[in-house]
């Protein structure tokens, strides 16, 4: 919390030379969840302890795209970090991670999510025991969608009294009292 004792980790295996360019940071079991840009320029998901020794990308994640997974709003739940990711077919899907790569892969089968371009989750909240985000249906329209962490506990919120028929599209969602 001091310039004094504020420092750049270098040094840092597999970063890229022009920056690891990290994002989206999420605690997670004593350690930080991040997005970083790796030697080849793609942006993965990286893991570190706060020291150059202890930072590493998450490589061979089963299902990631081979241009990188690309990782955005990491979201703790449950004891695990839900977040959106690419997936091999170039899709945008829910992923979740216990900070593994042996422990991160994609929801899949998840009924009514787009299947062209995929489900897009964003602005991730969790609220009441479950995770409430925006998401791409089947019909190309963003709804508000909730899941429990699983494929099967995953569904968009339909009838929604006052939603425009264009989709919902909500977005910034915050809990209130």
């Amino acid at each position: 919390g001091t310039a004094a004792n504020t420092l750049e980790l270098t040094g840092i295996i597999g970063a890229n030379t022009n920056g690891l360019a990290p994002s989206d940071l999420t605690v997670f079991n004593g350690e930080v969840l991040f997005e970083g840009t790796d030697t080849n320029g793609q942006n993965g998901l990286w893991v570190t302890n706060g020291t150059a020794a202890g930072t590493s990308e998450l490589t061979g994640i089963t299902g990631a795209n081979s241009t990188g997974l690309a990782p955005s709003d990491l979201t703790v739940f449950n004891g695990e970090v839900l977040f959106e990711g690419t997936d091999t077919n170039g899709q945008y899907g829910l992923w979740v991670t216990d900070g593994t790569t042996a422990g991160s892969h994609e929801l899949t089968g998840i009924a009514g999510a787009n299947t062209v371009e995929g489900l897009w989750p964003s602005d991730m909240t969790v609220f009441n025991g479950e995770v409430l985000f925006n998401g791409y249906d089947l019909n190309g329209q963003n709804g508000l969608w909730v899941t429990d962490g699983t494929a099967a506990g995953t569904h968009e919120l339909t009838g929604i009294t006052g939603a425009n028929s264009n989709g919902l599209a909500p977005s910034n969602l915050t809990v209130f009292n």
